[in-house]
C-alpha cells in the first residue's frame, strides 16, 4: 500500500485546502499547520506528517478539520488565494508558449493523448492485453490518465473553481 496516496485520500476528504497547499508555494505552511494540529510540533519530519495523517484517530481527524478551518481563514487574512495561484502559473505557462512560439507543450500533448488513447485501445481490444500483467497496466493507465487530465485541464481549463462569481449569473 501506498502511504502517500492514503495519505492524500485522507487530506482530501478532512483538509481539501491543506492537501492542495501541500502540492504549492504555500507546501511549508500547510505541512507546519499539519505537524502542530497532529503531533503538538512545528517541525515534524515529512515521514511523521504521513504516519500521523494515515493512523489519526477520529478524535485527531476533528483537529484536523479544525485546522483546516484555521487555515482557511489564515490564507483568507493573508489575502492568499491559492486557486488563483495556481491558476496564475498554468496562466505564465501558457503566455510563455505564445509569446515565445513554442510548439513543444503542444507536441508533447498530442502524443500524451494520443498515447493514453492507444494504451486504452490497445489493452481493451488486442488478444494478448488480456493476458498482460494487471499490475502494470493499472500503473500505465493511472499515470497516463493522469498525464492526459493535466494536458486537458492546461488547454481547455481546470473546474477547480466552478462556484458562482460575484456580479455574474
Amino acid at each position: 500500500m501506498d502511504i502517500w496516496k492514503t495519505a492524500k485520500e485522507v487530506l482530501g476528504v478532512v483538509a481539501p485546502t491543506i492537501g492542495t497547499a501541500l502540492g504549492g508555494p504555500m507546501g511549508g505552511v500547510a505541512a507546519r499547520t499539519l505537524a502542530t494540529s497532529l503531533l503538538g510540533k512545528s517541525d515534524a519530519t515529512e515521514q511523521e506528517i504521513i504516519s500521523a495523517v494515515t493512523g489519526a484517530s477520529p478524535e485527531q481527524l476533528a483537529m484536523l478539520k479544525n485546522a483546516e478551518l484555521e487555515f482557511q481563514t489564515e490564507m483568507k487574512k493573508l489575502d492568499i488565494d491559492l486557486a488563483r495561484i495556481n491558476m496564475q502559473d498554468r496562466d505564465s505557462a501558457r503566455r510563455r508558449q505564445a509569446e515565445m512560439n513554442d510548439h513543444v507543450p503542444s507536441v508533447l500533448a498530442i502524443m500524451t493523448l494520443i498515447s493514453f488513447f492507444g494504451y486504452i485501445g490497445a489493452v481493451t481490444f488486442w488478444p494478448g492485453g488480456i493476458d498482460a500483467d494487471i499490475g502494470f497496466i493499472n500503473i500505465a493507465v493511472g499515470w497516463l490518465g493522469g498525464t492526459a487530465s493535466t494536458v486537458v485541464a492546461y488547454y481547455f481549463g481546470s473546474s477547480a473553481d466552478n462556484s458562482p462569481k460575484k456580479g455574474k449569473k
